[in-house]
């Protein structure tokens, strides 16, 4: 079950047993939420007072306000990046990708996958079509 998709009324769901005493560890028996999920929604919720049964529940605006926000923290920046002025023109002329992944590891040292630069392609690829010329 990883990368299992929540809904908010769950993530209220398991706030609610955390509040009256329940363990990671018990949430993840009751098939709720694993425990490491669990545990760094507990932490968040330290974090933002949501433990205290003295206050109310957080709303389900706030909560994906909270959550959706840290999905965001995580997008990363291509490692081609640097190089995507000298990589576009290699496209432009017809250079294949495992050229191009070669050339930028003995021109440049780089030293991200052959898939990082397949990646930054396809996506290049996908929003530039139209500067593509066949061979």
């Amino acid at each position: 079950m990883s990368f299992r998709r929540f809904e908010m009324h769950q993530y209220r769901h398991v706030l609610s047993r955390m509040r009256s005493g329940d363990t990671d560890r018990s949430i993840a028996r009751s098939g709720l939420m694993g425990r490491k999920k669990s545990a760094q929604l507990r932490q968040l919720a330290l974090a933002h007072g949501w433990l205290d049964p003295e206050t109310p529940l957080p709303d389900s605006a706030d909560l994906a306000s909270v959550i959706q926000g840290r999905k965001e923290d995580r997008l990363q920046v291509s490692l081609v990046e640097p190089y995507a002025d000298e990589v576009t023109q290699w496209v432009k002329d017809c250079i294949q990708g495992t050229t191009i992944y070669q050339a930028l590891v003995h021109k440049h040292g780089f030293e991200g996958s052959y898939s990082s630069v397949r990646r930054f392609l396809a996506q290049y690829k996908e929003t530039h079509s139209e500067a593509i010329r066949l061979p």
